[in-house]
């Protein structure tokens, strides 16, 4: 798992790859700058109106499925933030699996005879969803999470950790380097979640800033 605060080669050093996924996400802003304004809306305006709803989604996926296994998601590095986008979109598609096999699963949720038709379009709604995200969203996502992912990227590329054990009712709350957590310790704090915690503080930044809007 790359760290998010390296660029895509873990240098962490600018480099052509850096100025060319930098230029993609500038042209992406600018193109979908036009693209509303020929629909008589403001883009930035319209992320700010709407970016502190779509962050708290955002937020919410990162838990339910797990967005913490692309921490590119949260990078400071263009480079490593697209690949993150790329490799989410690569790994969900390929898991929306509406191939039906009554005979496979448990008794109780085996598949009905006309699963497969909501199945499917579940996944075409899916790819859509995806697309529109990397096209309208994720280009100034990018540059809210310079700012927002702060927090989180300082946490994940600590040495430190915090963490919790229980044991016969008894619990212990510490923090030590990675490497020294006792065994069984559960970790805690910020670099747990980083991708839904860079979410919630965009979510926060966002309303504050459509308050002056």
């Amino acid at each position: 798992m790359s760290n998010p605060g390296e660029s895509a080669d873990g240098q962490g050093e600018p480099g052509v790859g850096f100025a060319l996924a930098m230029l993609g996400l500038v042209t992406a802003v600018v193109a979908d700058y036009a693209v509303f304004q020929l629909l008589d809306v403001n883009y930035f305006r319209w992320y700010v109106a709407n970016g502190s709803w779509i962050a708290l989604v955002v937020g919410g996926v990162a838990v339910a499925v797990d967005l913490e296994r692309v921490p590119g998601l949260i990078s400071v590095y263009p480079a490593t933030f697209l690949a993150g986008c790329f490799e989410l979109i690569g790994e969900s598609v390929l898991s929306l699996d509406v191939e039906q096999n009554p005979r496979s699963g448990p008794r109780a949720v085996r598949a009905g005879p006309i699963d497969w038709i909501f199945g499917a379009l579940f996944a075409i709604a899916s790819v859509v969803v995806y697309v529109v995200w990397l096209i309208v969203i994720a280009p100034l996502q990018y540059f809210g999470n310079i700012v927002a992912g702060a927090p989180a990227r300082l946490a994940v590329t600590s040495p430190w950790r915090s963490w919790v054990r229980r044991q016969e009712g008894v619990t212990v709350v510490g923090r030590s380097l990675a490497e020294k957590m006792p065994e069984g310790a559960e970790e805690t704090g910020l670099a747990r979640r980083p991708v839904a915690l860079t979410s919630t503080i965009t979510a926060g930044l966002l309303f504050v800033i459509g308050q002056f809007l």
